[in-house]
């Protein structure tokens, strides 16, 4: 999928985090600002997709709740119907009631997209969304949902992740030519 460097720097990493700054322009660019050891680091959507090498999606759509997902698609229950081995109508949607390929991507996305503290059973709302549009072949913007998500993490609303998205700085610290001399690595 995306090539990433095994070495993380821990300490760049949280530089990153506590320098940073989004900014969502009227046109809907989305740029995100930082500072690391005296090195700007400006991204938008089009850069990042440069840096890591996948293309641009069609939709830029990031949301939390189950009220904002019901009025993207129209109707909650398409998007479950569509990714459940079964009719879905429980409270809480689990991993066990996705279909058994789509548990794999879950798994992938919760670990690597949209990273949150503790288990993976809970299938968080987007998180849904994204496997309905793997499912329906509806072309997101990865970019944009990773810079969303690094966002949350610098508000505190993701946590218990001590090297969010650790692999892919790397990658970004190397393009901004961050010196990664004389750091920790893990």
């Amino acid at each position: 999928l995306i090539n990433l460097p095994q070495k993380v720097y821990p300490r760049l990493v949280s530089l990153f985090y506590v320098h940073l700054r989004g900014t969502q322009e009227e046109d809907g660019n989305f740029t995100l600002l930082s500072y690391v050891k005296g090195k700007g680091i400006q991204f938008d959507i089009p850069t990042l997709a440069s840096i890591i090498g996948v293309e641009l999606g069609d939709e830029n759509i990031h949301f939390q709740t189950e009220a904002e997902l019901a009025n993207i698609v129209g109707n909650a229950t398409d998007v479950y119907t569509t990714i459940c081995r079964n009719r879905f109508t429980g409270t809480s949607l689990q991993a066990r009631h996705l279909k058994p390929y789509l548990r794999i991507l879950h798994r992938w996305i919760a670990e690597n997209v949209t990273p949150k503290k503790g288990h993976h059973d809970a299938v968080p709302y987007f998180n849904a969304y994204l496997l309905y549009c793997f499912e329906v072949g509806q072309k997101l913007d990865l970019c944009y949902i990773i810079m969303k998500e690094m966002v949350l993490a610098n508000q505190g609303q993701v946590t218990g992740r001590s090297l969010l998205f650790g692999a892919l700085l790397t990658k970004i610290f190397k393009h901004f030519k961050v010196r990664l001399v004389d750091e920790m690595e893990m």
